[in-house]
């Protein structure tokens, strides 16, 4: 539910791939969410090992940016029909058993990466301490507070 009220409240303009008669297209801004029990290895990495990529090594890390970037992407292609690029979501990974999440972008055209961090931030509080539906909804709020700061979304 939050975050259908996201979706329809927070609209952006993009110029990327408007046609000479307009020259913005607003458009709203998606944010999904994969919540899995435990991310596996595409590069071979033994998922019985936690030692070998445990949330503090480079290759969980690495593993979620693959599958969320590979989300967000393909969202982004479904969203945005007639092949018009517009970078207008995001997706929030979250691994209960791992423990772990990463927010992914397709780039920073409305999102800086310093706006992302503090985001990312914000979740990471709840997600500490398990709460795993309290940090999606303090991420969606975030990104709404965001976008009224950044983009007057009122």
């Amino acid at each position: 539910n939050r975050l259908l009220e996201f979706q329809e409240g927070v609209r952006v303009s993009c110029a990327l791939g408007a046609d000479s008669d307009n020259n913005s297209l607003s458009r709203p801004f998606f944010i999904g969410v994969a919540l899995v029990h435990r991310l596996g290895l595409h590069y071979g990495e033994p998922e019985a090992d936690p030692e070998k990529c445990a949330s503090d090594q480079p290759c969980l890390q690495t593993e979620f940016d693959w599958f969320g970037d590979g989300l967000v992407h393909t969202w982004n292609l479904v969203l945005h029909p007639h092949r018009q690029y517009c970078p207008t979501a995001a997706v929030i990974v979250l691994a209960t058993e791992n423990r772990y999440f990463r927010l992914r972008l397709p780039s920073e055209y409305f999102v800086s990466k310093r706006g992302a961090r503090k985001i990312e931030g914000f979740m990471l509080e709840h997600f500490s301490r398990r709460d795993w539906e309290g940090g999606l909804i303090t991420g969606i709020d975030a990104f709404q507070k965001y976008f009224d700061f950044v983009y007057f979304n009122k």
